[in-house]
C-alpha cells in the first residue's frame, strides 16, 4: 500500500429501506381473533325413543370480540323408518329416509384466546316443516356449551 497517498474519500453507506407496505388495518394484540370468520362441520349419531338418527350440520361464527361470537347454522337429522304396513302407498317402499333440518343462531362466550376454549352460550332454533301440517314451523331456545380443542389456521 502507498502511503504517501490520501485515503480516498468513503463511499456513501446506503440505507436499507424496508419495502413492505404497512397494512391499513389497525393493529391489534397478534392473538387476537375479533373480525375472524370460522366454520365448522359435524357428523354424528343421535337416538331418539326408537329412532336412530345420523347427524350433520355445517356452522358458521363470527368474532364480534375476542371473547364473542354470533354463531349461525344449518343442521340435519335423518332417519331411516319402517313404515306399518297400513300407511304405505301402493307401490311405494316401506322403508323411507326422513330428513329435518333446523336453521340456529346464538352467541357463544369463549373466555380464552389458547387452542383449548371453553364456551358456553344460548341460541335459537328454527324447524320449518317439523309438523305435518303445511307451512308449520317448530321454534325453540338451548343453552349450549363445550371445548374448542385446536383450531386450524388458514
Amino acid at each position: 500500500a502507498n502511503l504517501d497517498e490520501p485515503d480516498p474519500a468513503p463511499r456513501p453507506v446506503r440505507q436499507q429501506v424496508s419495502r413492505e407496505r404497512s397494512s391499513r388495518r389497525p393493529q391489534t394484540s397478534q392473538n387476537s381473533t375479533a373480525g375472524t370468520l370460522g366454520l365448522t362441520g359435524r357428523a354424528g349419531y343421535s337416538k331418539f325413543q326408537s329412532l336412530n338418527f345420523l347427524t350433520y350440520g355445517i356452522e358458521g361464527a363470527f368474532q364480534i370480540q375476542d371473547t364473542l361470537a354470533l354463531v349461525a347454522g344449518l343442521e340435519a337429522y335423518s332417519v331411516r323408518r319402517a313404515l306399518d304396513p297400513t300407511e304405505v302407498p301402493v307401490g311405494q317402499p316401506a322403508v323411507v329416509w326422513n330428513t329435518i333440518l333446523p336453521f340456529n343462531l346464538g352467541m357463544l362466550y369463549k373466555p380464552s384466546s389458547s387452542d383449548i376454549r371453553p364456551y358456553v352460550g344460548v341460541g335459537a332454533q328454527i324447524i320449518p316443516g317439523y309438523i305435518k301440517s303445511e307451512g308449520a314451523t317448530a321454534y325453540g331456545f338451548r343453552a349450549r356449551g363445550g371445548v374448542e380443542i385446536g383450531r386450524a389456521h388458514v
